[in-house]
């Protein structure tokens, strides 16, 4: 709105127009959810251990629908690593994040649980070995 536009307007109509544009504001401030996949509706049976709505059962519920495994079998593949990152072996204890699920996205088969930066790495380079390779050889050669 013009500064003329403004001006001619009363007081109240003006705080009227500025109250609504911080409303929009705020909605406009608001990230979007990340909405999970549609849940089985057996949840009961799937979550025994976990109280509902509880952090543990919401990333129960999160694995559940994105990699089709459990927060137990998470913890067991997290351990058959040692707790650590499959590639650079940075310790979970040591991740200001938890650790990701490293997983195929044409077959959907989990690899391993990785860091940020692993996993990040591996889908900067779309899971192609060929540019994976010349990427070492760069590496090695201006090193």
């Amino acid at each position: 709105m013009s500064r003329k536009k403004r001006d001619s307007l009363p007081v109240m109509e003006i705080r009227k127009i500025k109250a609504s544009q911080r409303e929009q504001r705020k909605l406009n401030d608001i990230p979007e959810r990340k909405v999970l996949k549609k849940l089985p509706k057996n949840r009961e049976l799937l979550y025994p251990n976990f109280i509902l709505g509880s952090k543990e059962y919401l990333r129960n519920a999160y694995l559940i629908s994105a990699y089709g495994i459990t927060l137990t079998e998470y913890t067991e593949i997290l351990k058959s690593q040692n707790y650590c990152c499959a590639l650079c072996g940075l310790h979970e204890s040591r991740s200001k994040r938890s650790l990701s699920v490293d997983h195929c996205h044409k077959s959907g088969k989990i690899r391993g649980i990785l860091c940020d930066r692993c996993n990040h790495g591996l889908g900067h380079f779309a899971d192609n070995v060929e540019v994976m390779k010349k990427a070492i050889k760069y590496l090695v050669k201006n090193s």
